[in-house]
């Protein structure tokens, strides 16, 4: 679930940002989203011949080791049943689907600050509605070193998405700060 820095570093006094919480919370639980991430060609990847072979690189985030525990429930994944709406994964290829960018060009006003390995799983929790920020829901600070109030909701609303424990109330103060799509239900033309 957890890897260190590019280099073999794992850093473990080191702060963690938002972002790095939000993709440790991605790729450690494998959340998808029907949206696409868009990236930019280097300029090194527009010379390089087509026969020869790029290797991806991974950049590693660090998590404390006490977030584990706190991930532990998480990591044991649900059984896939049928929603209680009856609506299948079948039925939901007629929404539309808009490229990662997109998603956080239209919900955050920070959101050039948002580093672009992180683009497509900021798309992912922010659709999957499992971002909270507070106090403005606009703002996301992906570079600022995150809180253990910041972390504890976004496991919070991750076990929300998984329907292991309750939404917060409509009516509760603290809703307001989960960041929910303005483009969540649009459709693409």
């Amino acid at each position: 679930m957890l890897s260190g820095y590019a280099g073999g570093y794992f850093r473990p006094n080191r702060p963690v940002s938002k972002v790095e919480a939000i993709v440790a919370l991605n790729k450690g639980l494998n959340l998808t989203t029907s949206a696409s991430a868009v990236t930019v060609p280097t300029v090194a990847q527009r010379v390089v011949p087509k026969q020869t072979v790029q290797k991806s690189v991974r950049r590693r985030i660090f998590m404390p080791f006490a977030f584990s525990a706190l991930m532990q429930p998480l990591l044991i994944l649900k059984a896939q049943a049928v929603p209680a709406n009856g609506v299948t994964p079948s039925t939901t290829d007629q929404q539309a689907t808009h490229p990662a960018s997109f998603i956080i060009t239209n919900t955050y006003a920070d959101a050039k600050k948002i580093p672009q390995y992180a683009v497509g799983d900021v798309a992912t929790a922010t659709e999957k509605n499992l971002v909270v920020n507070y106090p403005n829901t606009k703002v996301l600070n992906p570079r600022k070193a995150a809180t253990r109030g910041e972390i504890t909701a976004l496991i919070y609303q991750t076990l929300v998405s998984q329907g292991k424990i309750e939404p917060l109330a409509i009516n509760s103060s603290a809703n307001q700060y989960i960041v929910r799509t303005p483009i969540r239900n649009e459709k693409v033309k």
